[in-house]
């Protein structure tokens, strides 16, 4: 139960958000007491200028971070947004600019939500989104102005639903790797 809002940064050296249930190197274990958990964390308003990192989630194998919300971000970042065992994300009125790297990855997540999320001045060379063994992927109502040549990367996914975008300078809106997918009143 945190909540984070009307938060200006400026040259940040690592990651501008960083959640992170990892932060010891320990083998995974059953969920006790002793396992951490990091839930409801709602952060809106908020400006990310210059950060080698946007946001950074890292749950772990016995428990996800889970229940996290960005409303209302700018990030202008090196590398974009990753997220490893996370579940209930969800980005709504998200600018990025990604100078290197997808600007969205999540490996071993699930029921990510990506509505009105933005990608401006793309100069990656890979893909929008990326995930990778993720379940209930949701990108709705996006607005893609500037030319992309590769939207959503899914594999090992089920499902990745990509509904009401307009996706007109996208040339591939989904390569899908062993992953269901629904694709849908996009333009």
């Amino acid at each position: 139960d945190i909540r984070v809002s009307n938060i200006i940064m400026y040259d940040i050296k690592k990651q501008a958000v960083m959640i992170n249930m990892h932060y010891h190197d320990t083998p995974d274990e059953h969920v006790s007491e002793r396992t951490p958990a990091i839930r409801n964390v709602f952060i809106s308003n908020v400006r990310i200028n210059n950060a080698e990192q946007a946001v950074a989630i890292y749950g772990l194998t016995e428990r996800d971070a889970a229940n996290i919300t960005f409303n209302d971000v700018f990030a202008s970042t090196n590398n974009g947004v990753v997220g490893n065992h996370a579940s209930g994300v969800s980005f709504s009125n998200f600018q990025i600019e990604s100078e290197n790297k997808e600007p969205f990855r999540f490996t071993n997540s699930s029921n990510l939500e990506f509505r009105n999320v933005k990608i401006l001045n793309p100069k990656f060379s890979n893909y929008a989104f990326s995930f990778q063994d993720c379940d209930n992927v949701l990108i709705k109502d996006c607005f893609q102005v500037q030319p992309i040549e590769n939207y959503v990367y899914a594999e090992k996914c089920n499902p990745v639903i990509i509904l009401n975008n307009i996706l007109t300078s996208v040339e591939n809106v989904i390569v899908p790797i062993d992953s269901k997918f629904v694709v849908k009143d996009n333009y």
